[in-house]
C-alpha cells in the first residue's frame, strides 16, 4: 500500500475495470443499432464483426461485473475506515448512497440511459442489510442468485426458441432512425430521446442487471473481510484456482455468448446464449482478478498497477464512473461539437473537468483514435459522410448515433451494453 488508507492493487483494479467498462460502451455510443436485435449496416464488414467478437468475448458483462465485486470490497474498507475514525458507519454509508444515485439519476438524464449508479445506490443498501450474515450464507445467496437467473433466461430462451416472434425489421429501423436524428438535435431532444429509453431499461436493471451485480457485492464483501487483495502473497494459489477456472469453464462460455451476439443476434438462440454468458460470466471475471493480482506481484505488473491506481495522481474512485463518460463526449458525441450549440460548449468544458479524474496516458493514448469516424470534423455538413479508418481501408458510414438499446421483442441484442 502506498498509503495506509488505501490498497494498490484494490485501486488499479478498478481503474482495470473502468476501461473495460468504456470499451463496452464506446460501442455502445457509435451506433444507434447497438442492443437491437438487428445488426448496423454500417458494421458488417469482417473487421467490424471480429472487433465486436472480441469485446463481447472479453469484455461484455464481465467488467461491470469487477467493479461490482470492486464495490462489495470496499465496503469493507468504508467499514473499517469509519472505525478508525470514530463515525457511525450506517449514517455516513446512507449518505453516500443517496448521493450516488443523485449522481447516478443525473447521468442517466443527460448522458447515458445505461446507467448503473442509481442501481449500485439501491443494491448498496441491500448490502448494508446483509453485512452481518456469515461468509458462508453470503457465498451460498451469491451463488444462487447467478444459477436462478441464468435458468431463467435459458428457460426463457428455449420458450422463445420453440415458438419463435418475426422480427419487425421496419418498426426496429425506424426508431433507430428516429435515435439518430434524436441525438442530432439539440439538448432538449438528446434529455428527451434519454428519458424515452429509460422506459424500457428497467427491464435490464431489475432482471439482469441489479441481480448479477448484488452477487458480486457479495463475493466483494466476502474478499473484503478476508483481506484477500490487501495480502495477495498469502493468496497465490487462490488466484490460481481463480484463473484455471476461469480458463476452463468461463471463457467457453464466453465464446458461445459471443458468436452467437455477434453472428446470430436475430436468432431467438441468442437469448439462451445469453444466459450462458451469465452463468460463466462471473468465473471469467473472476479470472481477471486472479490474473492481475498475479501479474501485479511481479516486476512489470508493478509499472501497470501504479498506471491503473494512477499514481501518484490519486487513487481511480466510484466517481470516475462518471468522468469516464464525460471523457467520452468530445469523442462520441458529436451533437457536443456542432457550431452554435451552447449546450455543446458546456459540454465541451464539462469535458475538459472531467478527464483529469481518468489518466491521461490512457485516455489520450490507445483510446484516442477510436474510432476516426466518430471524429467532431467530419460531421460538420451531413449525417453520412464517408471516412476511411484509421491505417486505410474500407469507407465507414459515419451515420450511425448513440442509441445502445431500444424496445422491442426480447433479445440477447437488447443486454450487449452491459460491460
Amino acid at each position: 500500500m502506498s498509503t495506509p488508507d488505501r490498497i494498490d492493487d484494490v485501486d488499479a483494479l478498478r481503474g482495470f475495470a473502468l476501461l473495460g467498462i468504456l470499451l463496452v460502451n464506446i460501442m455502445a455510443f457509435a451506433s444507434a443499432f447497438y442492443g437491437l436485435e438487428i445488426s448496423d449496416p454500417a458494421f458488417g464488414g469482417i473487421l467490424d464483426r471480429s472487433v465486436h467478437f472480441v469485446i463481447a468475448l472479453f469484455f461484455e458483462m464481465k467488467f461491470y461485473l469487477l467493479f461490482s465485486f470492486l464495490f462489495g470490497y470496499s465496503f469493507t474498507l468504508q467499514m473499517r475506515s469509519a472505525e478508525k475514525s470514530g463515525e457511525a458507519f450506517v449514517p455516513r454509508l446512507l449518505r453516500r448512497q443517496m448521493g450516488l444515485w443523485l449522481i447516478g439519476l443525473a447521468h442517466a438524464v443527460l448522458l447515458f440511459h445505461g446507467d448503473i449508479l442509481t442501481t449500485y445506490a439501491v443494491l448498496g443498501i441491500v448490502l448494508l442489510m446483509l453485512k452481518n450474515r456469515s461468509d458462508g450464507a453470503l457465498f451460498r445467496l451469491a451463488k444462487w442468485l447467478v444459477l436462478i437467473l441464468a435458468v431463467v433466461w435459458g428457460t426463457l430462451g428455449i420458450l422463445i426458441t420453440l415458438d419463435p416472434v418475426p422480427l419487425d425489421r421496419s418498426a426496429i429501423l425506424s426508431a433507430a432512425e428516429a435515435a439518430e436524428l434524436a441525438f442530432q438535435g439539440d439538448w432538449q431532444a438528446v434529455i428527451g430521446q434519454h428519458l424515452t429509453e429509460l422506459n424500457s431499461v428497467w427491464i435490464i436493471l431489475v432482471l439482469l442487471q441489479a441481480p448479477c451485480a448484488l452477487a458480486m457485492f457479495l463475493l466483494g464483501l466476502i474478499a473484503g473481510r478476508r483481506k484477500t487483495l490487501a495480502r495477495p502473497e498469502e493468496n497465490t494459489a487462490l488466484f490460481q484456482r481463480l484463473v484455471r477456472t476461469g480458463l476452463w469453464i468461463g471463457l467457453p462460455g464466453a465464446v458461445i455468448y459471443a458468436y452467437v451476439s455477434v453472428e446470430m443476434p436475430e436468432s431467438p438462440i441468442a437469448v439462451i446464449a445469453l444466459s450462458i454468458g451469465l452463468a460463466t460470466g462471473p468465473l471469467l471475471t473472476g479470472a481477471y482478478v486472479g490474473a492481475m493480482m498475479l501479474l501485479f506481484g511481479s516486476e512489470t505488473g508493478h509499472s501497470l498497477r501504479n498506471l491503473l491506481a494512477c499514481r501518484p495522481h490519486g487513487a481511480v474512485q466510484l466517481s470516475a464512473a462518471v468522468a469516464d463518460r464525460g471523457a467520452d463526449l468530445p469523442w462520441l458525441r458529436p451533437w457536443s461539437h456542432r457550431p452554435g450549440r451552447a449546450f455543446g460548449k458546456r459540454a465541451d468544458r464539462a469535458c475538459d473537468l472531467c478527464r483529469p479524474a481518468l489518466h491521461q496516458p490512457l485516455v489520450d493514448g490507445p483510446f484516442r483514435l477510436w474510432p476516426a469516424r466518430m471524429d467532431p470534423a467530419l460531421h460538420h455538413h451531413r449525417p453520412r459522410a464517408a471516412v476511411a479508418p484509421p491505417g486505410g481501408g474500407a469507407l465507414t458510414d459515419t451515420s450511425q448515433f448513440p442509441q445502445p438499446m431500444l424496445p422491442g421483442a426480447f433479445g440477447a441484442g437488447h443486454f450487449r451494453f452491459l460491460a
